[in-house]
C-alpha cells in the first residue's frame, strides 16, 4: 500500500478514520467544547503561520533532529497525551508508544489511558514522557509518580488546564456511553457497534476500556462505574502550592500544560519548572480560551524581559560603575537605588506583556507613545547623558513588550552605557534587530529602518 498516494493529506486519513469509527467513539476524539469556536480559532490560528524559506544554498539535507531537556529527538514533535484513547482505537497507546520509540519522539502516557503505566513505559524506551492529572489525594499522586519513574518515563507533564469536567455537546450528540452521566450501552451504541464491525471486533481482542491506571485506588464502592471516583478525584485539584508539592515529588525534567497568561508562565518558572506547554486543552474545556500560539509572542517577550532583568541583578556592580560614570551619581546610590528599580520596572513591563496589545501605551509627557501594529513598529530614542538605566527600565523595557523593535543613539557622552544596554538583551536571548544603536551624537535618531524579526 503506498500510503503517501492514498493519503495525501491528513484530510484523507480523517476521513477513513471516520469511517471505521463508531461516531460516539469519533466524537471524542474530534469534538471540542460549546460552539467548537475555540478548536476552530486553533486550527485557523496555526494556518496563518507563515514560514519565509531561503533559497539558494545549494543542495541542502534538512536537519530535523532537536535537543530538549537534556535529550535528543530526531523531530522537534511528538505524540501528545490522549486520555482513554483505546477508545478512539482499541490498543492504540502500545501502537503509539513503539511508533514513537521506533521514529526517536517523544510519547506521552496520560493518567487515564485505557493501557497501564507499566505495560507502555518499557514499549516507550527513553521516549516516554507521563502526563499527570493531579488527584485530590496526595498519596496518590506520589504512588503514580514512583509508578511512572519505575516504569522508566523520562518527563512529566502536569496538566492544568481542566479545572473541571467539561459539557463536550458534540459527544452527548453522538451519543457517547464516556464523557457524559451516562455509561450504558444503549440500542444506538448497540447499533453504531453492529455497523463498525473492525473496530467492536478489535475492542473484543483487547478487552474491555479500562481506566488501568487508576482501578488501583478505586474503592470498592466504585469500582462498577470508576469515571465517578475519576471525576471527584481529577477536578480541581491543582493550585501552585500543590504544583509545587509535585515538583519536589519528581526528580526529572517537568513541564506544565495549560498556560495561557503571562503572570502563570512566571509563576511556573519560579517554582522550578523546566518548560511549559502552551494549550486551551485542544478547545474541548472552555469556548471562549484564546488562541495558544497567538499567546506565544507576548509569553516569549515576557521571558526575555525577565531574563534581562536577571541580567541587570547579575551584571549590577558593572552597571553601578558605568551609571555613576555617565551621570555623576555616587555608586552606593546607583547600588541601592538606581539598578534595583530598574530590575523591578523590568519584571513589571515582563508581567504587561500580554496586556498592552494593540494599545497606545503612554510612557512620558515627551510624546513617547506607540502602539504596536504589524507589521511591528520601531521605537527610536536619544538617550540622555543623565539616566540611560532609567530609559532602558521604562522605556526600552515598555517598548519591547508591546513586540516592537528599538533604535537607540547617545544624546552625548552615553555611548558606553547605550553599549551596555544593547549588551544586556542580547545576552538575554532578545533575536538580533531587537534592541539596535546607532553610531554619533545628536538630539534626533532619524530614520531607522529596523525590524523586529519576532
Amino acid at each position: 500500500m503506498d500510503l503517501m498516494q492514498d493519503y495525501p493529506r491528513i484530510a484523507e486519513l480523517e476521513k477513513k478514520a471516520a469511517r471505521r469509527v463508531p461516531p460516539f467513539a469519533w466524537a471524542y476524539l474530534a469534538s471540542g467544547t460549546g460552539k467548537g469556536v475555540a478548536a476552530r480559532r486553533n486550527l485557523e490560528a496555526l494556518d496563518k503561520v507563515i514560514l519565509t524559506p531561503r533559497f539558494l544554498r545549494g543542495k541542502v539535507t534538512p536537519q530535523l533532529a532537536t535537543r530538549f531537556l537534556g535529550q535528543d529527538y530526531a523531530l522537534p514533535l511528538g505524540v501528545a497525551p490522549i486520555g482513554l484513547s483505546s477508545l478512539i482505537w482499541p490498543g492504540s497507546e502500545k501502537m503509539l508508544a513503539r511508533a514513537a520509540a521506533k521514529a526517536g519522539i517523544p510519547y506521552c502516557l496520560s493518567t487515564v489511558a485505557g493501557d497501564s503505566i507499566e505495560h507502555i513505559g518499557p514499549l516507550a524506551g527513553d521516549m516516554g514522557w507521563f502526563q499527570l492529572y493531579p488527584p485530590q489525594d496526595r498519596a496518590m499522586m506520589r504512588d503514580l509518580l514512583a509508578r511512572a519513574q519505575a516504569a522508566g518515563f523520562q518527563k512529566l507533564l502536569v496538566t492544568a488546564d481542566v479545572p473541571a469536567a467539561s459539557r463536550r455537546e458534540d459527544m452527548r450528540v453522538a451519543g457517547a456511553p464516556l464523557g457524559s452521566f451516562r455509561s450504558q450501552i444503549t440500542a444506538r451504541i448497540f447499533f453504531q457497534l453492529l455497523k463498525h464491525p473492525s473496530w467492536s471486533l478489535a475492542t473484543l481482542r483487547n478487552g474491555a476500556l479500562r481506566f488501568r491506571n487508576l482501578e488501583k485506588y478505586a474503592p470498592q464502592s466504585h469500582l462498577a462505574n470508576l469515571s465517578v471516583f475519576i471525576g471527584q478525584q481529577l477536578h480541581g485539584a491543582l493550585d501552585w502550592e500543590y504544583l509545587a508539592e509535585i515538583r519536589q515529588s519528581w526528580p526529572g525534567p517537568m513541564l506544565l500544560k495549560g498556560v495561557l497568561a503571562v503572570e502563570d508562565a512566571a509563576q511556573a518558572k519560579a517554582i522550578g519548572l523546566d518548560g511549559l506547554v502552551l494549550s486551551n486543552h485542544g478547545g474541548r474545556q472552555f469556548d471562549a480560551a484564546p488562541v495558544p500560539i497567538d499567546q506565544l509572542p507576548a509569553m516569549r517577550r515576557a521571558a526575555l524581559l525577565r531574563a534581562t532583568a536577571d541580567q541587570v541583578d547579575a551584571h549590577a556592580e558593572e552597571l553601578a560603575l558605568i551609571e555613576c560614570r555617565d551621570n555623576g551619581k555616587p555608586i552606593s546610590e546607583a547600588r541601592v537605588g538606581d539598578l534595583p528599580s530598574v530590575s523591578e520596572m523590568l519584571r513589571y513591563w515582563a508581567g504587561a506583556a500580554d496586556k498592552i496589545h494593540g494599545e497606545t501605551v503612554e510612557i512620558s509627557p515627551n510624546s513617547f507613545n506607540f502602539t504596536r501594529h504589524e507589521p511591528l513598529g520601531v521605537v527610536a530614542l536619544v538617550v540622555p547623558w543623565n539616566s540611560p538605566l532609567a530609559i532602558l527600565a521604562a522605556k526600552v523595557g515598555a517598548a519591547l513588550a508591546a513586540g516592537n523593535a528599538v533604535v537607540l543613539k547617545p544624546a552625548e557622552q552615553a555611548a558606553v552605557s547605550i553599549l551596555a544596554i544593547a549588551e544586556l538583551f542580547d545576552r538575554a536571548g532578545f533575536p538580533p534587530g531587537a534592541v539596535n544603536v546607532v553610531s554619533g551624537v545628536g538630539e534626533v535618531v532619524g530614520d531607522a529602518l529596523v525590524r523586529h524579526p519576532g
